[in-house]
């Protein structure tokens, strides 16, 4: 039986090198968290809301006030909507200067193949998505709440009527 000598595999790195993550992307990232936290704070702030809309329509308050409330909630969701489309088009900007900053990387490097420019591409786009999910979700949540406070409204009495002859007016 014949045996090889050892053998040795020949692996040659093509992208793996620390780079430092561009100033954009870190200050991207410090929007990104304070999105998150807004996201958070204008969530229980429009729960809470809802849930003192309903326990204000059991204790039989004014339907202005209620509306009124809706005006203001209605104010808020708008406002998640506006910052959810700051944030995707700021993200689409952070990846086209990612990509155009890791390109750059890989036209200077002195051997630039498919490997490398396929991790460059890569790295970008992981943050991209993370970037895309934040975005996804403060649209969901601004449209979730958007419906809700819209039926609430719908259930609201009309000026004129009294809350008893409505028949929606039961939650």
């Amino acid at each position: 039986m014949l045996v090889d000598e050892e053998q040795t595999v020949n692996f040659d790195p093509r992208y793996i090198c620390y780079q430092p993550v561009p100033w954009y992307t870190r200050l991207f990232t410090l929007y990104l968290f304070a999105v998150i936290v807004l996201m958070i704070f204008r969530t229980v702030s429009l729960a809470s809301g809802l849930w003192r809309m309903r326990a204000s329509k059991s204790a039989a308050t004014a339907p202005a006030a209620i509306l009124e409330r809706c005006e203001s909630a209605f104010a808020r969701i708008k406002t998640l909507k506006n910052i959810s489309l700051l944030t995707l088009f700021l993200s689409v900007a952070n990846f086209a200067l990612c990509l155009a900053g890791s390109l750059q990387q890989v036209a200077i490097q002195k051997t630039a193949g498919l490997v490398a420019l396929s991790g460059a591409i890569a790295e970008c786009l992981s943050t991209f998505a993370f970037e895309i999910f934040i975005c996804s979700v403060l649209f969901a949540l601004a449209i979730f709440f958007e419906h809700l406070f819209a039926r609430r409204r719908q259930r609201l009495p009309r000026p004129g009527e009294t809350a008893g002859t409505n028949p929606d007016s039961n939650i």
